[in-house]
C-alpha cells in the first residue's frame, strides 16, 4: 500500500480513537450532569410544594383581609367617583375659560394689527409728503 495512504489511514484511525474517547467522556459527563439535574429537579419540586402550601395559607389570610377591605374600597370608590365628577366639571369650566381668553386674545391681536397697519400707513403718507425724513 502507498505510504501516503497508510499515513492517511493512520491519521484517520487516530482521529477515530480521539472521537471515540471524546464521545465516551461526553457520555459520562452527560450522565453525571443528568444525575445532578435530577437531584436539582427533586429539590425544586420539594421547594415548590412547600411554597404552594405557604401560598395557600397566605391566600386564606388574604381572603379574610380582602373581605374587610371590600367595604373600605366601596366607600373609597364612591368618594373617588364624586371627586372625578367634580374634577371633570372643573376641567370643563377651565376649558371654557381658556376658550374665552383665546377668543379675546385673538380679537385684541386683530385690533393691534389693524392699529399697526393704520400707523404704518400714516407714517408712510407723512414720509411720502416729505414730513418725516430730511429737514
Amino acid at each position: 500500500m502507498d505510504p501516503e495512504l497508510k499515513a492517511m489511514f493512520a491519521t484517520l484511525a487516530q482521529s477515530q480513537a480521539l472521537t471515540d474517547a471524546t464521545l465516551k467522556m461526553l457520555a459520562e459527563d452527560t450522565s453525571r450532569r443528568q444525575a445532578i439535574t435530577d437531584s436539582n429537579i427533586r429539590a425544586v419540586s420539594e421547594q415548590l410544594n412547600q411554597s404552594v402550601k405557604q401560598h395557600d395559607r397566605w391566600a386564606e389570610a388574604a381572603d379574610e383581609r380582602a373581605k374587610a377591605a371590600d367595604e373600605r374600597a366601596a366607600q373609597m370608590d364612591r368618594r373617588l367617583t364624586a371627586a372625578h365628577e367634580r374634577t371633570e366639571a372643573s376641567i370643563a369650566n377651565l376649558n371654557m375659560s381658556i376658550d374665552r381668553y383665546i377668543t379675546a386674545s385673538d380679537e385684541r391681536m386683530k385690533r393691534i394689527e389693524e392699529n399697526l397697519d393704520g400707523l404704518i400707513r400714516a407714517i408712510t403718507r407723512e414720509h411720502a409728503n416729505g414730513k418725516g425724513g430730511a429737514q
